[in-house]
C-alpha cells in the first residue's frame, strides 16, 4: 500500500523542503501561489480558506499543514483570512486524514 501525504503550503520555504524530502509516497502539494512541481507529486492549487476547496481535497493518510502567512503585514491586511487558515482550515483538515502535523 502506498502512503498518501497532503502538504499544504507546499510553495513556501518549509513546505517546499518537506515536499522535496518525501520519498516513496504519493504526495499532493497544495499551494495558493508559486506551484512547485516535484517528481512524484500532484499539485493542487487553491485557497485553503475556502471550505468548498478544502472539501474537494483527497482523503490521505497524513496531512502536513504548513500553510500560513509569515509576514506580519499580511496578517494586518487580512486578519480574518489569517485566522481562518490557522483555525477553521486546520479543523477541516482533520477530516481528510489519519494523522495531522501542524507547523506554525
Amino acid at each position: 500500500m502506498v502512503v498518501k501525504i497532503l502538504i499544504t503550503g507546499a510553495g513556501g520555504l518549509i513546505g517546499t523542503n518537506l515536499l522535496r524530502s518525501v520519498d516513496g509516497a504519493k504526495v499532493y502539494s497544495v499551494v495558493y501561489t508559486n506551484p512547485i512541481q516535484v517528481e512524484g507529486s500532484e499539485v493542487i492549487q487553491g485557497d485553503l480558506t475556502d471550505p468548498k476547496f478544502v472539501d474537494s481535497l483527497p482523503q490521505v493518510d497524513y496531512v502536513i499543514h504548513a500553510a500560513g502567512y509569515a509576514q506580519p503585514s499580511k496578517f494586518t491586511q487580512e486578519p480574518v483570512q489569517t485566522i481562518k487558515l490557522n483555525t477553521q482550515t486546520l479543523i477541516s483538515l482533520f477530516d481528510k486524514c489519519k494523522a495531522l502535523l501542524y507547523l506554525s
